[in-house]
């Protein structure tokens, strides 16, 4: 037997050991039925790249975050009675009481967005506190560093806060040295670049949040860069939702972002004081994922599209839902609700999206309705009965159940509810319903893709 005869038997029964040893491991664990399958396949049929992949990206992400606080803040009134049933099924699926707020607004799209925020972190006064999961360094990003450059120049104290994977951008080269020479503070969530955090950058930050003075806060699903403002055409025109609130609520985000910066290695910081007007309209602050116990956003969107009684509307650009989910769409299409969801014609992430396009065939079978934009669709909502609205950075799909930590904001005020109802409307005229008989003329191969894609999808 030769050398490399010897080298290969040697590889082989490594590679053997290495898959036997990792599958027991991941079969230990808790995941999805469906995510541990496709650990299970990508181990078995690529045993080196697999243990790499699952080493960094699948292993259980360890405690020690700092939790989320569940308590109401202290200058928050208690909530009254009569409030819809869907709040009190909010407030029990979550752990947490809604809170108040004032000046609630919608704002459908990045330009809108991106010109309030601006003039509201031109008047901060004492803090400004930002997150995103994408932060480009484009013009628009640029735009925004200056701005929050200028600011702690002023006095203003200035934290960013980035994911290390989507915003990787920014950990390139010196980068950011300049506008941090001006004051700006800034941490990494678990950076790519440090491999002692390898294990952890499959748990991304995908919040988006902004809190000014803990008075104004923004959060939803529009991050910071030129393609949000439909400016890279191979997307073609882009949509994105994103939410401006004043009071209590912006208090509350503030407090999301604080234990997100220490958690990423930055200074513990103290409150902002609490808002002198504190709002009467009632919402949910609801952050989630890894660390924040049992998986709550996956368990209030089961129940209220349980309890729906007449229309479900949702927006995801990445519909990648579990079998449950399907099952409770499903049956309540059945039981004569109108459930509808908007989702990209042009996606940019194609992998996903084919993921995505395999539970076609089973929704519309189920009776549920599906259109696609002409461009790309990057909103993330549900609007059920025309009564509790959620919004926010949260997909239907495996990593937002499961892997990412995202924000949500949900609540039952009338005119809230009522302008998301005008944005679906508006978005649903230019977008193409989706048919069976489209969907039975694929062709082999790209069922193949969506049925690989679908498998595959807890990895990508």
């Amino acid at each position: 037997m030769t050398a490399w005869e010897i080298t290969g038997l040697v590889v082989q029964y490594l590679g053997n050991f290495l898959s036997v040893v990792l599958i027991l491991a991941i079969l230990s664990g808790r995941k999805e039925a469906r995510a541990t399958l496709g650990w299970v396949l990508l181990v078995l049929f690529l045993p080196y790249l697999g243990a790499l992949a699952y080493l960094v990206f699948g292993r259980p992400l360890g405690r020690g975050r700092p939790p989320d606080d569940a308590a109401p803040p202290t200058a928050c009134p208690l909530p009254p009675t009569g409030l819809p049933d869907a709040v009190g099924r909010t407030t029990r699926l979550t752990s947490r009481p809604p809170v108040t707020c004032r000046a609630l607004e919608l704002l459908p799209g990045a330009a809108e967005k991106y010109s309030r925020l601006e003039q509201d972190l031109g008047a901060a006064r004492t803090r400004i506190v930002v997150a995103y999961y994408v932060f480009r360094r484009d013009r628009t990003g640029r735009r925004f560093l200056e701005l929050l450059a200028r600011k702690a120049e002023e006095g203003v104290e200035t934290c960013l806060l980035y994911d290390g994977w989507g915003a990787f951008g920014l950990s390139v080269g010196r980068f950011l040295e300049p506008y941090r020479r001006r004051g700006l503070q800034v941490q990494v969530f678990h950076p790519v670049s440090d491999p002692f955090q390898m294990s952890r950058i499959n748990y991304r930050n995908h919040r988006k949040i902004v809190a000014i003075d803990g008075r104004i806060g923004y959060t939803g699903s529009t991050n910071i860069g030129n393609e949000y403002l439909g400016r890279r055409h191979r997307f073609g025109p882009w949509k994105d939702m994103h939410v401006r609130l004043e009071g209590m609520a912006a208090w509350a985000l503030e407090g999301v972002f604080l234990r997100d910066w220490q958690a990423a290695g930055g200074r513990a910081l103290a409150p902002s004081p609490h808002p002198e007007d504190p709002g009467d309209t009632w919402v949910h602050v609801i952050p989630s994922g890894p660390g924040h116990g049992e998986e709550s956003l996956y368990a209030l969107l089961f129940a209220q599209f349980a309890a729906a009684r007449s229309r479900i509307e949702i927006l995801t650009p990445y519909l990648v839902p579990e079998h449950g989910l399907i099952s409770a769409l499903r049956i309540a299409a059945r039981q004569g609700v109108r459930v509808r969801v908007l989702v990209p014609g042009r996606s940019n992430h194609p992998l996903v999206a084919a993921a995505g396009r395999s539970y076609y065939d089973e929704l519309i079978e189920g009776g549920v309705e599906l259109y696609e934009t002409p461009g790309m669709l990057h909103a993330k909502g549900v609007l059920v009965d025309g009564a509790w609205a959620m919004v926010g950075s949260a997909n239907l799909d495996n990593r937002s159940f499961h892997l990412n930590y995202e924000i949500n904001l949900a609540t039952s005020d009338p005119a809230f509810c009522d302008a998301y109802a005008y944005t679906f409307a508006q978005w649903l005229e230019g977008a193409k319903p989706i048919g069976a008989q489209a969907l039975a003329a694929r062709s082999l191969a790209r069922r193949l893709l969506e049925g690989t894609c679908r498998t595959l999808s807890p990895v990508l």
